[in-house]
C-alpha cells in the first residue's frame, strides 16, 4: 500500500488501471482510493477531482453491468459522501454534471434495490447526503425531461418498498427530487411542459397511480406525490388545449382518456387504485380550473361566464366518471362503486360545482344518482347489504344538501324504507331524516313533512307480506322515524319554526290522521266463529289481514302522532291555540275512549273464559287476531297515557279507565303481550295519581300497587334468581320482553310515580316496595340497565324526603339486620386467628344465624351505602356499626369452614366499608375495642381462604383500620398494638402483601395526622426498638428480592413502599439511616434502570407506580441525609430523568411524588437540585427529548419550593431566562419542548411575579417574540395551548408587573403585532406559492390548515382589554400606590398594533372568520381608547391606503357607537 502512495504519479496511475490483478492481495481499487483520500502524506493539487473520475464512472459501470446489476459495494457510497463533504477542490461541478441528474437517481435506486434489507438504512444515509451535495448543482443543468425521467423513477421505487420501507432519507431524498420537478416544470416553456405532460401520461401515470394508494393521500410524502401528479395532469395548457380543440360536450377528453382508459388495459389493480382516488381527482380537477382560469378562459373576461365554463367543464368530467363507474358496476364490489360517488358528491357540495341553472347536464347526472339510490332502498330490510345502504342514504342526504328539489319527488318513497329499515341503518337514517327537518324549517313547511311521514307509517304493508305480523310491527318500532332523537330534534323544530296557525293545522292533521285510522279497523269486519268452507276459509283469511294490516298502522301512526300532539298541546309550549285545542281533541277522544273500552271488555272476557294460566298461549305463540287485539289495546293505552292523560286537558277517557281499573290490571297477567303489559302498568300507575283514585274502596285500594310490585316481582327479581349469593353475575342486559317491560316499569315507578304512590299506598306494600329497591340494588352493580334506574332515582332529593318511605327503609334494616344485633363473637375471632377449624364449626353451630340471614344483612348494608350522612342518627348508627362487625365475623367464619360462601368476601368488604364510612361521618369510638387488641388486629388482617378477587375486599380494610387509627387520636395502646403486630407478622413473606400496604398506609396516616411530641417517651421508644427490629428483616428480603428473575422483580412494588415508609419513619422519629440503607436503594436504582433497558414487548417491564414508588426511596434518602446530600440530590434527578425518558405516562406520578417531597428540602439542598438542572440546560450535548424532560423537572422544582428559597429561585430563573434566549431549540424545538418552557415561564410569572426584574421582562419578550416568528416548516396541527400560554404571560406582566414593562413598550408592541397576525387563515384555491406567502409568515407550531377560532381571539381580546384596566403593582414596595393602568404610556404604540389588524384585514391571501372578528372587537375598541383621535388622524394620513382608511372608519364608527360619553 505504502508503495501505491509514494507519489502522485503511482496514485494516478493505480486508479487509471483497467482491472485489479497487478495489485497485492486483499487490496482492490477502492482501498487504494480510500487510502489516498485520507493520506495527508500524498499531496495531489486536485485530490477531490482525481478521485472522482475514477470514482463515478466506475459507480456507473457497475450499475450498468448486465451480469450483477446493481451489485456495488458501500464503500462506493462512503468514499463519494466523504470526498463531497469537503471536497477542498472549487472544480468538481464539471466532473458531476458528466452525469445527468437521472443517471444519479436511477444508480441509486438500482443500487438499493440490490442491498440487502439491513443495510439500507446506511445506504440511504450516504446517498442523501451526497444528494444534498449535488442536487443543487445538477438541478441548474437538469432538463425538464431528466427530471420526469427522476419523478418516474421514484415512483416506481415508492410502490416497490411500500410505506413500511420509507425511512427518514428516503423521505427526504423523494421530497428533493419532487420538489426540484415541480419547481422546474412550472418554470418550464409550454413545449418542454407539453413534452412532460405527454411522458408522465404515456409511461408514468401507472406507476404514479400505485405510489399514491401505497403512502396513501393522507400521509405527507403520499401528499405531494398526488399533488405532483395533478399538478400535470390538470396543467393550464393541457386545459387550455382541451377547451380549444374540443367542443363543449367533450371538454376534457384528453385528460379523461389518460385517466379513465389507460388504466383498463389489463390491470384491474390499478382499475381499483384509479376508483379509490377519483374523488380527489374530481376536487384537484375543479380546484385546478379556478387557479388557472385567467390562463385557461382568455378569450372571455372573468366574472359570471368564466363560472360557467366552469361549471360547464366540471359537469362533462363528472359525466364522464359516471359513465367510467357504470362500466365497473358489473366487475368492482357494489359498495365500493357507491362509496366513490358518494365521496364525489361531497366534493360537488363542497366546491359548490352544481348550479340549478347553468348545470343542465350535471342536473340531469344527479337525477339519474337520485333514481338509483332511492331504488337501492329497496332491500333495506336485507343485514347483508348494510353497507350498500349505508352509502345509499349518505348520497340522499349528500343530493338534498346539495339541491332539495333533486329529491322531492323521491322522499315519500324514501321515508317508506326508513320506516322498514334494518337497524344497521340508524345512523345514516338520521342524518337524512335530519336533512329534512333542517330544509322543511327553514322553508316554513313542517305541516308537509309531518304529513309525509304519516303517510310512510300508515303503509308499513306495501313492502312485505303479511307471514309474520310481529316482526314486521316490531322492525318498524325501532325505526329512526320514531327514534327519541328524532322526536326530539321535530320538537325543537317545532318550538322555533311553526306558527300558531301551523299548530293548529297540526292538531287538526295529527288527529284526523289518528281517528281515520282506527276508523279503519272498526270498518273490517270481524272473523265469525263458525265452521267455513274453503271459499269462506279464504274471505275469513283476508279479513284477519286487513285488520291485521289496519291495526299495525294504527299503533304507528298513533305512536307518532301522540309524539305531535304531546308537543302541540303541551302546557310549555306557546305557540298553539290553547282554546282550540279541546275542540278538536274531543271528537278522538270520544273514539279513542270507545275504542279503549270494547279492547278491554273483550280481552278481559277471553281473560276469564282462560282463568288457567297453564291453558294460556305465550305471548310469542299468540294467533293472528289475538295478537292484533293485544296490539290495538296497548296503541291505545300508549295515546291515552302520552297524550290525552294531560292535566291541562278535560276528557271523558280517564274516567273511563278509572272504572275499568279492574280489567287493566287483569292486563298485567301471564299470557299478555309484554308491551301490553308495560301499557297497562303505566295506565294503573297513572290513574293513581288522578284525584278519582282517593274516592276508591280500601278492597280496591290495595290492588294496583300489589299487582305491579307483582309483576315486577315475578318478570324482573325472579328471573334474575339468587344473583347476589350466587358466583355466575355476568348479567350484562335484559334480552327477554317482559323483563325489559318490567325494568321500565320499575324505572317508571321510582322517578315519576313514587311520591303518589308513597301518600295513598298501604304500609304493607311500601314495605315491599322498599325491600324490592333493597334486593335490586344488590344485583344492581352486575347489571348496567338496573344501575342507571338505581342511580337516577338515589340522586333525587325527593326520594330520601319521603316520611312513609324513610319509615318502611328503617324497618327493613331492623328486620334484615336484626339476627346479628347481640351475639358473642370473641370465641369466633381467637378460634379464626388461632386456625382452630372445628372450634370454628362447633361456634357457627351455636349461633342462632343462618347464611340467609347474612345474605339479607348484606343486602341492606349494600344499601345504606347509598344514604345520605344525616338520613341515620348517630343512635342508629352505633347500633348499626355492631350488627355489620357481628355480621363481619360470622361471614368471616362461614368463609373460614369447609364449605365457604362464594360471595362472602364481595359481603365482608360492604360490612367494612359501613363500619370504616360510619366512623368518619360520626367519629365513633364504640369500634375501637375490637382492633385495640391483639387478637382484633390479626383478626382484620387475615386472608380469604378462598380465591376470590381481594381488591374490594382489602381497601375496604385498610379504611376501616385506619379509620379507627385516626379516630383514637393517637392512642398509645393502639399504636403499640398495631406496632407490635407488624414486629410479630409475616411482613417479609412473599405472599403478604396485604400486611405491608398496611404498614405504608399505617404509617402515612402516622406522619401526616400526628406528631412525635403528642406521644409519650416510652411509646416513642417502643417505636424507635421497631424500627430497628423491622429494618434488618425488610431489608434482607428486599435484597433477596432484587436480585431475583425479571418478572418478580416488577412485583415488589409493595416492598419498595414498605421499605420508603420505613425510611420516612425513621425520619420522622429523628433516627439516622444506616449505610445499609443507602446500598439497598441504589442496588434498587440500579436493578431498575437494568430491567427497563432489557425491557421488549415480550417480557415483562416495570409500572408507573413501581417506578414512583423506587423514586420515593431516592427522594427519602436525599431528605435523610445529615449532610447537603449532593451525590444523593445528583442520583434523584437523573432517576427522575430516566425514568421519565422511559415511560413518558409516569411523569404525572413522577411530578407528583417529587413536588410533594421538595417542600421538604433543605435551602442549601434545594440550591444545589436547581444548580444542576440549570447545568443540564446549559449543556450543548443534551438530546431536545430530554431537555424537554429537564424543563418539566424545573417547573416542579419551581411549584414545590420550600421556604426560604426566594433569592435561590431568583438568580435560578434569571438563568434560566438567559439560557431560553440564546439557545434556538427551545423556541423552535418540539411542541413538547416549547410548551413545557412556556409552562415554566408561566409558572414563575404566576406565583412570584414580585421577583422579577427587568431583564427577566426583557428576556421573556424576546423568548416570545421568536416563537411567534414565521417558519417555512409547521407542526402536523395547531397547538392552542402555546398561544393561551403567552396570552397568560403577557396578561400577567401587564396586570402585576406594569412597572417593568414602561421601558420595553417597543418590544410589547412588536410581540402583540405578531399575536394580532395570528388569527388570520389562508384563504382556499391557492396556489403553492400564494400559499406559503402566508403560511410562512406563520409560527411553527400553527398549522396553516388550522387556523386559531373565535376562543383563542376572545383570549386576545381579553389581553388588550388589560390596557385600560388599572391594577395594582405587586412589588416588594411597601409605599402607598394607586390603580393605575398602561393605557397612557402604551398609547403612541397602540396605533401600530391596530395598523396589524388593518392590514391582516386588507391581505388578499388571508381571511379573518367573522367569529374571530367578532371576538376581537372589544380589544380593537381598547386600542382605541388608548390612540384617541389623535392617533387615529396620525394613522390614516401616513400608513393607510384606500381599503386601510375605510376599514378604520369602519371601525371607528363601530368603537363611537358603544363608547360611553357620559349621558345617562
Amino acid at each position: 500500500m505504502e508503495d501505491l502512495l509514494q507519489s502522485a504519479q503511482s496514485f494516478i496511475r493505480v486508479l487509471k488501471s483497467n482491472n485489479d490483478t497487478s495489485f497485492p492481495s486483499g487490496l482492490t481499487k477502492i482501498t487504494i482510493a480510500r487510502a489516498g483520500w485520507e493520506s495527508k502524506a500524498l499531496y495531489l493539487p486536485r485530490k477531490a477531482g482525481v478521485v472522482l473520475e475514477w470514482l463515478l464512472p466506475s459507480i456507473y459501470k457497475e450499475h450498468k453491468d448486465e451480469a450483477n446489476p446493481g451489485q456495488l459495494d458501500l464503500a462506493y457510497w462512503d468514499l463519494l459522501a466523504d470526498i463531497l463533504s469537503d471536497p477542498g477542490d472549487t472544480q468538481i461541478e464539471p466532473i458531476i454534471l458528466r452525469f445527468s441528474a437521472h443517471v444519479w437517481i436511477n444508480t441509486f435506486f438500482a443500487t438499493y434495490a440490490a442491498t440487502p434489507s439491513h443495510s439500507r438504512e446506511q445506504l440511504s444515509n450516504r446517498f442523501t447526503h451526497i444528494l444534498h451535495v449535488v442536487w443543487p448543482i445538477l438541478i441548474q443543468r437538469a432538463g425538464l425531461d431528466a427530471l420526469t425521467e427522476c419523478v418516474g423513477s421514484s415512483f416506481n421505487v415508492i410502490y416497490g418498498i411500500g410505506i413500511k420501507g420509507l425511512n427518514e432519507n428516503l423521505n427526504a431524498m423523494f421530497n428533493l427530487v419532487l420538489s426540484g420537478f415541480t419547481h422546474s416544470f412550472v418554470n418550464s416553456n409550454v413545449t418542454a411542459r407539453k413534452k412532460a405532460y405527454g411522458t408522465f401520461c404515456q409511461h408514468h401515470f401507472l406507476f404514479w397511480l400505485h405510489a399514491v394508494s401505497v403512502l396513501k393521500i393522507t400521509h405527507p410524502l403520499g401528499r405531494r406525490v398526488y399533488d405532483l401528479g395533478t399538478d400535470v395532469l390538470y396543467n393550464p395548457d393541457s386545459l387550455r388545449v382541451a377547451l380549444e380543440n374540443n367542443s363543449a360536450s367533450k371538454t376534457g377528453t384528453s385528460i379523461s382518456s389518460v385517466i379513465f382508459k389507460t388504466s383498463l388495459k389489463d390491470d384491474p389493480i390499478a382499475r381499483t387504485l384509479l376508483v379509490y382516488i377519483l374523488p380527489h381527482l374530481c376536487k384537484s380537477y375543479a380546484l385546478a380550473l379556478r387557479l388557472h382560469r385567467s390562463a385557461i378562459f382568455t378569450g372571455s373576461p372573468l366574472g359570471t361566464k368564466t363560472r360557467e365554463q366552469i361549471l360547464q367543464m366540471t359537469g362533462n368530467f363528472l359525466s364522464e366518471i359516471w359513465d367510467f363507474l357504470e362500466d365497473l358496476k358489473e366487475i368492482e364490489p357494489a359498495h365500493i362503486i357507491w362509496k366513490t360517488i358518494a365521496d364525489i358528491l361531497q366534493v360537488v357540495e363542497e366546491e359548490s360545482l352544481f348550479d340549478p341553472v347553468n348545470s343542465q347536464q350535471l342536473t340531469g347526472l344527479l337525477e339519474r344518482v337520485n333514481k338509483e339510490a332511492s331504488s337501492l332502498l329497496d332491500y333495506a330490510l336485507d343485514d347483508s347489504q348494510s353497507i350498500l345502504m349505508t352509502h345509499a342514504l349518505d348520497i340522499l342526504s349528500c343530493l338534498h344538501r346539495i339541491e332539495p328539489g333533486l329529491i322531492v319527488s323521491s322522499v315519500p318513497h324514501i321515508l317508506q324504507c326508513i320506516v322498514i329499515a334494518s337497524s344497521l341503518l340508524q345512523l345514516p337514517a338520521q342524518r337524512f331524516l335530519t336533512q329534512l327537518i333542517l330544509y322543511y324549517s327553514k322553508t316554513r313547511t313542517l305541516p308537509t313533512l309531518v304529513s309525509l311521514l304519516f303517510s310512510a307509517l300508515a303503509t308499513p304493508f306495501s313492502h312485505f307480506p303479511h307471514s309474520d305480523p310481529l316482526g314486521i310491527y316490531r322492525l318498524c318500532v325501532c325505526s329512526s322515524l320514531l327514534s327519541v332523537t328524532f322526536v326530539n330534534e321535530l320538537t325543537q323544530a317545532f318550538e322555533h319554526f311553526v306558527t300558531p296557525g301551523q299548530a293548529h293545522e297540526l292538531i287538526i292533521l295529527s288527529s284526523n290522521i289518528v281517528s281515520e285510522s282506527l276508523r279503519q279497523i272498526s270498518q273490517v269486519s270481524p272473523q265469525k266463529r263458525v265452521k267455513l268452507d274453503s271459499q269462506e276459509s279464504k274471505v275469513s283469511t283476508g279479513s284477519t289481514n286487513d285488520k291485521l294490516a289496519a291495526s299495525v298502522s294504527f299503533a304507528l301512526v298513533s305512536r307518532f302522532g301522540a309524539s305531535i300532539l304531546r308537543i302541540l298541546i303541551s302546557s310549555n309550549s306557546k305557540k298553539h291555540p290553547f282554546e282550540a285545542r279541546e275542540r278538536y281533541l274531543e271528537d278522538m277522544d270520544t273514539s279513542i275512549s270507545k275504542a279503549i273500552r270494547d279492547a278491554i271488555v273483550s280481552l278481559s272476557q277471553q281473560l276469564k273464559s282462560t282463568p288457567s294460566l297453564g291453558k294460556r298461549p305465550r305471548p310469542s305463540h299468540l294467533e293472528r287476531p289475538q295478537w292484533v287485539q293485544h296490539c290495538l289495546c296497548a296503541s291505545l293505552l300508549r295515546f291515552w297515557y302520552e297524550v290525552l292523560d294531560q292535566e291541562t286537558l278535560h276528557l271523558n277517557t280517564s274516567e273511563v279507565l278509572s272504572q275499568l281499573l279492574s280489567d287493566v290490571l287483569d292486563l298485567m297477567s301471564e299470557g299478555i303481550f309484554p308491551e301490553l303489559q308495560l301499557e297497562a302498568g303505566r295506565t294503573v300507575l297513572a290513574l293513581q295519581t288522578k284525584p278519582m283514585a282517593l274516592q276508591t274502596t280500601p278492597a280496591t285500594k290495595d290492588r294496583p300497587l300489589k299487582v305491579v310490585l307483582d309483576y315486577i316481582e315475578r318478570n324482573l327479581l325472579s328471573k334474575m334468581g339468587h344473583i347476589f349469593s350466587t358466583s355466575d353475575a355476568n348479567v350484562s342486559a335484559f334480552h327477554d320482553c317482559a323483563e325489559k317491560a318490567a325494568l321500565s316499569l320499575w324505572g317508571l315507578l321510582l322517578e315519576r310515580f313514587l311520591p303518589a304512590l308513597e301518600a295513598s299506598a298501604p304500609i304493607e306494600q311500601l314495605h315491599r316496595l322498599v325491600s324490592f329497591i333493597a334486593r335490586i340494588n344488590a344485583a344492581a352493580i352486575f347489571t348496567s340497565e338496573l344501575e342507571t334506574v338505581i342511580k337516577r332515582a338515589f340522586n333525587s332529593a325527593y326520594f330520601w324526603e319521603l316520611p312513609r318511605l324513610r319509615e318502611s327503609m328503617s324497618n327493613l334494616i331492623e328486620t334484615q339486620t336484626t339476627a346479628f344485633a347481640s351475639f358473642d363473637t370473641a370465641p369466633l375471632i381467637n378460634a379464626m386467628v388461632r386456625g382452630e377449624t372445628l372450634l370454628i364449626k362447633e361456634q357457627i353451630m351455636l349461633c342462632e344465624v343462618s347464611r340467609t340471614d347474612a345474605e339479607s344483612a348484606a343486602e341492606i348494608f349494600s344499601l345504606m351505602h347509598h344514604f345520605p350522612p344525616e338520613y341515620l342518627s348517630k343512635v342508629s348508627k352505633v347500633d348499626l356499626v355492631t350488627r355489620a362487625m357481628n355480621a363481619d365475623v360470622y361471614v368471616s367464619a362461614l368463609n373460614s369452614d369447609l364449605e365457604p360462601m362464594l360471595r362472602g368476601v364481595e359481603w365482608r368488604a360492604i360490612f367494612r366499608s359501613f363500619i370504616s364510612n360510619s366512623i368518619k361521618d360520626t367519629n365513633l369510638k364504640m369500634a375501637r375495642n375490637l382492633v385495640l387488641t391483639p387478637t382484633g388486629m390479626a383478626y382484620f388482617a387475615l386472608s380469604p381462604q378462598n380465591h376470590a378477587p381481594l381488591s374490594m375486599y382489602a381497601t375496604s380494610t385498610l379504611d376501616l383500620m385506619l379509620a379507627i387509627q385516626i379516630a383514637t387520636k393517637g392512642d398509645d395502646t393502639y399504636i403499640k398494638n398495631t406496632v407490635d403486630y407488624f414486629v410479630a407478622g409475616s411482613m417479609f413473606q412473599e405472599d403478604q402483601s396485604f400486611i405491608r400496604r398496611y404498614f405504608t398506609q399505617f404509617v402515612e396516616a402516622l406522619i401526616n395526622e400526628f406528631n412525635p411530641s403528642s406521644f409519650r417517651q416510652h411509646t416513642l421508644a417502643h417505636l424507635h426498638q421497631s424500627c430497628a427490629t423491622i429494618e434488618p428483616g425488610l431489608q434482607q428480603a428486599l435484597s433477596f428480592a432484587v436480585e431475583g428473575p425479571d418478572d418478580k422483580f416488577s412485583s415488589l412494588e409493595d416492598f419498595i413502599d414498605a421499605w420508603h415508609a420505613l425510611i420516612s419513619l425513621k425520619h420522622w422519629l429523628g433516627i439516622a439511616q444506616s449505610p445499609n440503607a443507602t446500598v439497598v436503594n441504589r442496588q434498587l436504582f440500579r436493578r431498575t434502570v437494568n430491567v427497563m433497558k432489557a425491557a421488549t414487548p415480550n417480557c415483562p417491564t416495570v409500572s408507573d407506580a413501581f417506578l414512583a414508588a423506587v423514586l420515593s426511596t431516592l427522594i427519602i434518602e436525599v431528605q435523610t441525609t445529615l449532610q447537603t446530600g449532593w451525590d444523593d440530590m445528583g442520583g434523584m434527578l437523573a432517576a427522575y430523568i430516566c425514568f421519565v425518558s422511559f415511560s413518558p405516562s409516569a411523569m404525572e406520578v413522577c411530578n407528583t411524588v417529587l413536588s410533594r417531597a421538595c417542600k421538604s428540602l433543605s435551602p442549601v439542598q434545594y440550591g444545589h437540585g436547581l444548580n444542576l438542572i440549570r447545568e443540564m440546560l446549559e449543556d450543548d450535548n443534551e438530546v431536545p427529548s430530554r431537555l424537554t424532560i429537564i424543563v418539566r423537572l424545573s417547573t416542579v422544582f419551581l411549584r414545590g419550593a420550600p421556604e426560604k428559597t426566594s433569592k435561590i429561585l431568583y438568580e435560578h430563573m434569571s438563568r434560566c431566562l438567559f439560557v431560553f434566549n440564546h439557545e434556538a431549540l427551545f423556541t423552535s424545538g418540539s411542541s413538547e419542548l416549547r410548551g413545557h418552557t412556556l409552562e415554566f415561564i408561566q409558572c414563575h410569572f404566576t406565583d412570584r411575579a414580585a421577583t422579577l426584574k427587568p431583564s427577566d421582562a426583557m428576556y421573556t419578550l424576546l423568548i416570545l417574540s421568536k416563537m411567534l416568528t414565521g417558519c417555512p416548516e409547521h407542526d402536523a396541527h395547531t397547538s392552542t395551548s402555546i398561544f393561551k400560554a403567552i396570552i397568560y404571560i403577557l396578561d400577567t406582566m401587564i396586570r402585576l408587573r406594569r412597572d417593568l414593562l414602561n421601558p420595553l413598550l417597543p418590544q410589547l408592541a412588536i410581540v402583540l403585532r405578531q399575536l394580532m397576525t395570528l388569527v388570520r387563515c389562508v384563504r382556499p384555491h391557492l396556489g403553492s406559492k400564494q400559499h406559503r406567502l402566508v403560511a410562512d409568515t406563520l409560527p411553527r407550531w400553527i398549522n396553516p390548515s388550522e387556523a386559531l377560532g373565535s376562543d383563542d381571539a376572545r383570549a386576545l381580546s381579553r389581553l388588550l382589554s388589560a390596557f385600560t384596566t388599572k391594577y395594582l403593582i405587586r412589588g416588594y414596595d411597601t409605599h402607598e400606590q394607586k390603580a393605575t393602568s398602561l393605557a397612557r404610556p402604551f398609547a403612541r404604540h397602540a396605533p401600530y398594533v391596530l395598523l396589524a389588524y388593518i392590514q391582516m384585514m386588507n391581505d388578499p391571501l388571508s381571511m379573518v372568520a367573522m367569529s374571530v372578528r367578532r371576538e376581537l372587537e372589544p380589544g380593537l375598541f381598547s386600542l382605541c381608547t388608548m390612540m384617541g383621535e389623535h392617533g387615529r388622524d396620525t394613522l390614516m394620513m401616513q400608513s393607510l391606503d384606500v381599503g386601510g382608511k375605510a376599514l378604520l372608519k369602519s371601525i371607528w364608527k363601530e368603537y363611537n357607537k358603544q363608547r360611553y360619553i357620559g349621558r345617562g
